[in-house]
């Protein structure tokens, strides 16, 4: 995590801005009369990579004559998000069941391509992406290019199969970045999606500040629904109807490691200020929420990235997976001396199990207090997920199925 250009604020935040005005920034966040975009935006630029300062290295040429990177494609991607660099997928298949949307149609299966938007998570697995303006899908009003999300890395923590390769304009920095690393060579391989050093940022104040910041922007997102349905009554706009999207193909459900992560300690003050009761009050209403939906999303994908380097990395190696749930619950004396790798700034503190929210509760946590009042907890649990059914996916994977 380094400092990127940031045109609201005059200088660069960094990580170590935020470790130093932790507590102001807690308390911009926790308010709600406060404007959330400052606060916001020093944290997203303290999680954002800048490319030109980092010296990624080149690990081998593989057997294909591909360049094999120590940069990690997470690191890479969120600079193409950070650019909205346009990208182009050759093939694609997707992991979920086929659907059709209502007045939508695709031009073609190959070459999916258009501007990355935003990144995308999963808050339960693995799975991570990047939306893009799919110039590939277009609708009956006209409109060329729709957002459409495609996955990176599958949703049990895995390389996604369903992609082979990403094409960019080898233009602006990520483009010089790649031109640097790939060299002569066209093709740019990388060995990890998220590296896993990025373990210890779980135990980091940023990643404190960030879970504040996604309670703040849920909270605060609730309130901008209300409040632009409220105005839409006001000013007799009658509620946009969404095309209806169905399922076309066969599913199967398997089961996954999910990993949920909250903060305690954080708690919202003050109210929100209405908007004028006018048009412009509900475009700028409006404008806001679609802002803080794109930035909640980057921000999650931090956050994801990182508990998923803590589970690889702090939680695997140290906790068997068959012995996960005994652990969390906390009731079996002899794995409590097991506890989850610690970076050295928290070495002497203890991951407390068998905590619950309410005492009648049977959801069990693990939770470490990370600063004075404020706890990180998380908790592992058997999740099942709908995906394509395995002959549609074995045929579409395998290059079987004609589009």
């Amino acid at each position: 995590m380094t400092d990127v250009d940031n045109s609201t604020t005059e200088r660069k935040a960094t990580t170590k801005d935020l470790r130093r005005h932790w507590k102001e920034e807690l308390a911009s966040l926790s308010d709600r009369a406060t404007d959330i975009r400052a606060p916001l935006n020093r944290l997203l630029d303290a999680w954002s990579f800048d490319l030109s300062s980092r010296k990624p290295g080149v690990a081998y040429v593989d057997d294909s004559g591909a360049a094999v990177t120590t940069l990690d494609l997470a690191c890479f991607l969120s600079a193409l998000a950070d650019a909205r660099a346009v990208v182009n997928l050759p093939e694609y298949q997707v992991r979920r069941a086929k659907t059709v949307t209502e007045g939508q149609m695709v031009v073609s299966n190959k070459n999916r391509h258009g501007r990355i938007i935003s990144l995308s998570s999963n808050q339960d697995a693995f799975s991570f992406g990047f939306v893009c303006e799919d110039a590939n899908v277009i609708d009956d009003q006209g409109n060329v290019g729709l957002p459409r999300t495609y996955l990176m890395q599958d949703i049990d923590g895995q390389w996604y199969e369903g992609w082979k390769s990403v094409d960019l304009l080898p233009t602006g920095l990520p483009g010089e970045v790649f031109q640097k690393l790939a060299g002569a060579l066209s093709t740019l391989v990388f060995q990890y999606f998220i590296h896993p050093n990025r373990w210890p940022s779980f135990y980091g104040v940023p990643h404190l500040l960030a879970l504040a910041a996604d309670q703040r922007i849920s909270d605060q997102l609730r309130f901008l629904k209300t409040e632009s349905k409220r105005l839409k009554e006001i000013l007799n706009i009658e509620p946009k109807v969404w095309p209806k999207t169905s399922k076309i193909g066969d599913e199967e459900k398997i089961k996954i490691w999910a990993m949920n992560v909250e903060l305690d300690g954080f708690n919202l003050i003050g109210e929100y200020k209405q908007y004028p009761d006018t048009q412009d009050g509900l475009d700028s209403c409006n404008i806001l929420s679609a802002r803080l939906r794109a930035q909640q999303k980057n921000l999650r994908f931090q956050m994801r990235a990182t508990a998923f380097a803590f589970y690889n990395e702090a939680i695997k190696p140290n906790i068997p997976e068959d012995k996960f749930l005994d652990w969390q619950k906390g009731e079996i004396a002899e794995l409590q001396t097991l506890q989850p790798r610690k970076s050295g700034w928290v070495v002497d503190k203890q991951w407390e199990t068998g905590w619950k929210e309410k005492p009648k509760s049977r959801t069990f946590w693990a939770r470490m207090e990370i600063k004075e009042g404020y706890h990180v907890r998380f908790k592992l649990r058997e999740k099942t997920e709908s995906v394509s059914g395995p002959d549609e996916w074995e045929k579409r994977v395998r290059g079987v199925m004609t589009e």
